[in-house]
């Protein structure tokens, strides 16, 4: 099996701001977002109503982040490499919310169905040519899926892990045999 690791510099562009997003990470550690406001709090008008909140106090309800953004995040990146001949390519990411990839162009179909906070796994033989272009797309605004149910519960809630963008733990680019085991369960 061949290994290599993405981890590293990457460029990011977000609605109004771009820079570089080091990987695995998340847009909050590399400065990429915008100031927390005290509006955004969770039950802003109850906190105001008792007397918790007023214009320029702090974030009485959770943690304050220094860096917020909910929404699609472009994270790019230029690889040379020599892909291992006859063998199946993939590209693997530990964590990260909804997530879609793109080589040179072309949309990478996911090798295992994921889910919101399950490792994620891309097929890219046949599009990955030594020079590549990677293209991720990541979105903390949950798109087709029920968006108040994840950013209101402890998966997501700035009250817990909060709604970062990004992605986490090992991002790789991996080669197997053409036919190989991928898990073996036994009960």
């Amino acid at each position: 099996m061949f290994i290599m690791s993405l981890a590293g510099a990457w460029h990011c562009a977000i609605p109004g701001l771009e820079g570089t997003l080091h990987l695995p990470g998340t847009l909050d550690e590399s400065g990429l977002g915008f100031p927390d406001h005290p509006e955004q709090q969770w039950k802003v008008d109850e906190v105001r109503r008792i007397g918790f909140y007023r214009e320029g106090d702090p974030i009485v309800t959770r943690l304050t982040r220094k860096f917020v953004f909910e929404g699609e995040a472009r994270i790019t990146r230029h690889i040379s490499w020599a892909p291992p001949e006859g063998m199946r390519l993939f590209v693997d990411v530990d964590r990260a919310r909804y997530l879609r990839l793109f080589v040179n162009g072309k949309e990478a179909p996911q090798a295992v169905p994921a889910g919101l906070s399950s490792p994620r796994s891309f097929e890219i033989s046949g599009l990955a040519t030594g020079e590549d272009d990677l293209l991720f797309f990541s979105d903390n605004s949950y798109p087709g899926g029920p968006r108040d149910a994840i950013v209101f519960s402890s998966a997501a809630s700035d009250e817990t892990q909060t709604n970062w963008n990004g992605l986490l733990g090992e991002i790789r680019l991996r080669a197997e045999k053409p036919v190989f085991l991928q898990a073996v369960r036994v009960y």
